[in-house]
C-alpha cells in the first residue's frame, strides 16, 4: 500500500490584536486600524482556506471577514473572523 503523501500546512501569522474573543468555531481578532484589520482578514482567510480543505465545518460564520464595530465593548475597532 502506497503512503500517503503528507500536506504542508502553510498557516499564516497574523498582526497582533488589541483585543481577541473565542467561539465554538472561530474566534474575532480587533484591530484600532482598519489597514491593519484588512492585512489580517487576508492571512485570516488564507488560514481558513487550509481549514476548509482539511473539511473543518466554520458553520454559518465566513473567516476573513471585516466589520467596524460601533457599538458595546469593542465599539470603535475593526473586528476579523479568525479560525
Amino acid at each position: 500500500m502506497a503512503k500517503a503523501k503528507k500536506q504542508k500546512l502553510d498557516y499564516r501569522t497574523l498582526p497582533s490584536a488589541v483585543r481577541h474573543r473565542s467561539g465554538c468555531k472561530v474566534g474575532w481578532n480587533y484591530y484600532t486600524d482598519e489597514a491593519t484589520a484588512i492585512e489580517a482578514s487576508k492571512l485570516a482567510r488564507h488560514n481558513a482556506e487550509i481549514d476548509w480543505s482539511l473539511g473543518y465545518d466554520f458553520g454559518y460564520q465566513s473567516p476573513g471577514t471585516v466589520t467596524f464595530v460601533k457599538e458595546g465593548e469593542y465599539a470603535g475597532l475593526w473586528e476579523v473572523c479568525v479560525s
